[in-house]
């Protein structure tokens, strides 16, 4: 019986997990009414790593950086939080909520293609298979409608898959840290170190806080402290009880997740020719992903 309640406290807190970051695509879009994409990048992360600090002083308080792994960590924190989410959140502006989610859930199949080239793992057939299915997807949901509007934005669209582009490299670069931290360190530094660079370009970002009402604040905290760092433990725990292959499996639902609930709380419109062409997107990442597994955790 008590396997059966941990089983079920598991499922549960992944699930949330995938709400939680699936709404934060809108919380994104909604914030960027009033924050630029730097700024709410930055306040984001600023929050996130006093929230880790205190989880890591309490769960890890012996756990430290070596000085020789310090470039590794600047470099990843650098590509995987300043350069994924200024491109992240960038986009976002100019593509809704759902295009966003949809195009950043290609990363599995950029990731295998990497290491194929990288690591010259052969390309066996479902690979290729899973890659052909993923562009075909990604024409069915991006390359049917020429409007001008923010769903089918050219510039949006790029910056999304320059997103996806930076998510593959720091995985790249954060693989060698996985033998010597755990996975809670790794983020906080690299967490520490994207903000910092955000801080950088901060002052050339200013935010007018006279036109900043109460519903993005609200949703900036939502971003830093339940995405961040309350989902950020959930999936920790799920990870543990469940394994990388069904949380995987879950994580690949989250554009259903993103477009189901920008449809009702933005008012966002998805056509049944993209809606298939998402089908075929995520179908391509669970070909890949129902064998392969993973230590990375990725941030929503």
């Amino acid at each position: 019986m008590n396997n059966i309640s941990n089983s079920t406290k598991s499922y549960f807190a992944m699930t949330l997990t995938c709400i939680f970051w699936g709404f934060s695509f809108i919380s994104t879009k909604v914030a960027l009414t009033c924050f630029t994409p730097l700024s709410l990048a930055f306040y984001r992360f600023l929050i996130a790593s006093i929230i880790l600090f205190i989880i890591i002083k309490f769960k890890e308080p012996n756990s430290k950086m070596e000085k020789k792994d310090c470039k590794l960590f600047i470099l990843s924190g650098f590509i995987g939080i300043f350069l994924y989410f200024l491109f992240e959140n960038t986009g976002l502006k100019y593509v809704s909520a759902s295009l966003g989610s949809i195009l950043l859930s290609t990363i599995p199949v950029l990731a295998m293609v990497l290491d194929s080239i990288v690591y010259k793992e052969p390309f066996t057939l479902k690979k290729i298979l899973s890659v052909l299915i993923s562009v075909i997807g990604v024409c069915f949901v991006v390359g049917i409608n020429t409007s001008t509007s923010s769903f089918f934005s050219l510039k949006g669209i790029i910056l999304m898959l320059l997103a996806s582009l930076s998510w593959v490299l720091y995985n790249l670069f954060t693989k060698p840290l996985y033998e010597k931290y755990t996975i809670l360190t790794i983020t906080y530094y690299q967490t520490l170190f994207g903000t910092f660079f955000f801080l950088i370009l901060l002052p050339f970002n200013p935010v007018d806080w006279h036109s900043v009402t109460i519903i993005p604040i609200l949703h900036v905290l939502y971003l830093g402290v339940i995405c961040s760092a309350l989902s950020y433990l959930l999936y920790v725990y799920s990870l543990e009880k469940l394994g990388t292959t069904i949380c995987t499996i879950l994580i690949n639902l989250l554009p259903v997740i993103t477009i189901v609930a920008s449809m009702f709380t933005l008012g966002e419109k998805i056509t049944l020719t993209q809606v298939f062409g998402t089908f075929l997107i995520i179908s391509s990442v669970f070909i890949i992903t129902g064998r392969k597994k993973s230590k990375t955790l990725r941030e929503f």
